[in-house]
């Protein structure tokens, strides 16, 4: 499989590799569409949280003491999420394999995207924005993949 053999000169190796398939280029590529939709979520919520009608929307018209703490839960909700994204990951990989645990984050990061999007109200948008990054913590080591 992998490793290096000395060639007919010392200074010389010959490494071994196995072939990657066209299912590995394509897993790869999806993770790392994931991760950029993972970055897009975290970056995306300073221009959400500065637009007319998502203060509105949410009741925030009027800057007030209750208002500001909730503004910034959007913002610590999401890096909390990495916290048990990281956790849940490494026992679903541990308890199922890397496989099931890939699966069940993209099922989740699609499912908890779409239901942040169409949050209604404040709590639902702060526990999806939740759910959402604790599915795109749940990342694997991609060369790993077979």
């Amino acid at each position: 499989k992998f490793g290096a053999t000395m060639s007919s000169s010392p200074t010389e190796y010959v490494v071994a590799r196995e072939k990657a398939s066209s299912r590995n280029y394509a897993i790869i590529a999806t993770l790392v569409i994931g991760a950029i939709a993972g970055a897009m979520t975290n970056g995306v919520i300073s221009t959400t949280l500065g637009q007319p009608t998502f203060l509105e929307y949410f009741g925030f018209v009027e800057l007030n003491g209750e208002n500001t703490s909730l503004i910034g839960a959007a913002l610590g909700v999401f890096f909390t999420g990495s916290l048990f994204g990281l956790y849940y990951q490494s026992y679903i990989a541990d308890r199922f394999g890397r496989r099931v645990s890939l699966a069940s984050a993209a099922v989740t990061s699609i499912v908890s995207g779409a239901l942040l999007a169409g949050s209604v109200h404040i709590a639902m948008f702060l526990v999806f924005r939740c759910v959402c990054r604790t599915a795109e913590a749940m990342d694997i080591y991609y060369p790993e993949l077979r």
